[in-house]
């Protein structure tokens, strides 16, 4: 019996290099097509990567921002989400899954991803923007004041967040 598995994993291993080598292919062709602006074939690398990975929550992230270059904010919602159902806490898909949200005017949606961004990444400037914007769209406006507040706090000279925040009162 130990025999029959020791034999069995150097063909797993084998076989997960090989997986691993050919998703390695297509991601690097989506990035080179992503490089040159042709998303419909970075979009086609990335899922005939995720057919050999399809666990990668980077992976997920990459095709969400493939569709989302090309406008399909649906399709990019659900890519991102898939990533953010793999490892929460990735960093960037946060702010993307709330800026589809946005794109897509689903306003209610952008408030948890965006926060989120925020929480990981203070310095994220549009984030504060589009969730000030988000709380004003869904009639929310003491919360996006104060969200703006937070960000002139750490941009004070910033022209956008006190434009926000001027015309908000």
């Amino acid at each position: 019996m130990t025999f029959l598995i020791v034999c069995l994993f150097p063909v797993s291993w084998g076989a997960q290099s090989s997986r691993q080598a050919d998703a390695e292919r297509d991601i690097q062709a989506a990035k080179q097509a992503q490089e040159k602006g042709d998303y419909a074939q970075a979009v086609a690398d990335y899922q005939t990567a995720l057919k050999l990975m399809p666990d990668s929550p980077e992976l997920h992230n990459n095709l969400g921002i493939a569709y989302y270059y090309r406008k399909e904010y649906e399709k990019a919602i659900e890519a991102f989400r898939q990533a953010l159902k793999r490892n929460p806490d990735l960093r960037g898909a946060n702010l993307c899954l709330g800026m589809g949200y946005i794109r897509t005017s689903q306003f209610e949606q952008t408030m948890k991803p965006l926060e989120k961004a925020i929480s990981f990444n203070p310095k994220l400037r549009q984030a504060y923007i589009n969730l000030s914007g988000s709380y004003v769209e869904v009639g929310k406006d003491e919360e996006a004041l104060q969200i703006l507040q937070r960000a002139e706090k750490i941009f004070p000279d910033d022209v956008e967040v006190l434009y926000s925040l001027g015309s908000l009162h």
